[in-house]
């Protein structure tokens, strides 16, 4: 599905933009969830697809962890390894080793005593929670009850998150924790779900452009409503209908796959272009690396004579160091690595 790494390239790209601050960039943040409703299409359609076969939960972890663990030990180890260097304190780099500090960085407003590099790590704590438990889920319940559990966990996500800024009062914890974004998740698996029944070919273009419609209307209302600069600090800390914006998201980026997904849309044209494709096929990387050189690469700018505010080619110095570094990754790590897939095969 060559459109999904056109989807992926969007994702990435948005988030760069976001850390760098950008104009007019202010909801790149969005791309993370974009992440998540192609995680839970992907991974349940796999789950479906795979689960009368032997070996269901061995395949499916091994997979997955050949794919996600090795670049994040990598670049968690390295960034412990500069931060021992630079006598930087690491006491909370036991969260991060379990893929637990999506909590952490929730409950300290981001301010874990461990190096501010790795704090973009918390989606990928909340993809690795889904990936333990959803495999089970998929293997319990029925095609039926799926299809009505997916939905619960929509709704059940938004009002998580206004309970939990009802509580608390935090607005990072509002976002941080599995059960607060699992809507996007859902949004995905029930995506996959409904493509498997007999009527997604013929009305799945349609379902696409209606989701589109209504998810996004919802989304720009609730975004004009509030404010971009309100989001995290304002209504995210407090109750308010607004906490459905992620939900709306969600909705608005399934019918985007929906879309994609016909290969004979200008959307699916558009995102099978070369180098989108490139750029999701090493997206995992470019997410994994572009945060800690975003923060990483000014000290050594700064320790060879160059003020990276007044450098006038930092940015281009940043995304060329950033995709090469992604690229180099990709080719002699992570393929090497999806390899080693094929004793784990599906059959």
């Amino acid at each position: 599905m060559p459109e999904l790494d056109g989807l992926r390239a969007v994702a990435i790209l948005a988030v760069i933009a976001f850390h760098l601050r950008l104009p007019f960039c202010s909801l790149g943040w969005a791309g993370v969830f974009l992440f998540f409703v192609l995680s839970g299409f992907l991974i349940t359609g796999i789950l479906l697809d795979s689960k009368s076969q032997p070996h269901y939960f061995r395949n499916f972890y091994a997979r997955r962890s050949l794919r996600i663990f090795p670049i994040y030990y990598a670049t968690l180890l390295g960034v412990m390894a500069l931060a021992w260097n630079r006598h930087w304190t690491v006491h909370d780099a036991g969260w991060y080793l379990l893929y637990l500090q999506n909590y952490l960085l929730g409950v300290t407003y981001f301010l874990p005593e461990f190096p501010a590099a790795f704090d973009h790590s918390w989606s990928l704590a909340v993809e690795e929670q889904f990936y333990l438990l959803w495999p089970l889920a998929v293997l319990l319940l029925s095609r039926r009850a799926l299809l009505w559990f997916c939905p619960v966990l929509i709704l059940g996500a938004a009002l998580a998150r206004y309970v939990v800024a009802a509580q608390t009062g935090s607005f990072t914890l509002a976002f941080t924790p599995l059960a607060c974004v699992v809507d996007s998740l859902a949004a995905g698996a029930l995506l996959a779900i409904l493509r498997r029944s007999p009527i997604a070919e013929k009305y799945g273009k349609r379902a696409g452009y209606a989701a589109i419609t209504v998810g996004g209307g919802a989304a720009a209302f609730m975004v004009i409503h509030s404010g971009l600069e309100r989001f995290w600090t304002g209504w995210m800390a407090s109750p308010s209908v607004n906490h459905l914006l992620l939900s709306a998201m969600a909705v608005m980026f399934s019918g985007l796959i929906l879309v994609a997904l016909d290969q004979k849309t200008y959307l699916a044209a558009l995102l099978r272009i070369g180098v989108l494709r490139h750029i999701g096929k090493i997206s995992y990387g470019l997410y994994m690396y572009h945060w800690p050189l975003l923060l990483l690469l000014p000290l050594l700018l700064k320790k060879i004579g160059l003020e990276t505010p007044r450098f006038r080619y930092w940015l281009p110095i940043y995304l060329t160091v950033t995709y090469f570094v992604a690229l180099a990754s990709w080719h002699l790590f992570e393929k090497r690595m999806n390899g080693l897939k094929r004793y784990f095969a599906h059959n």
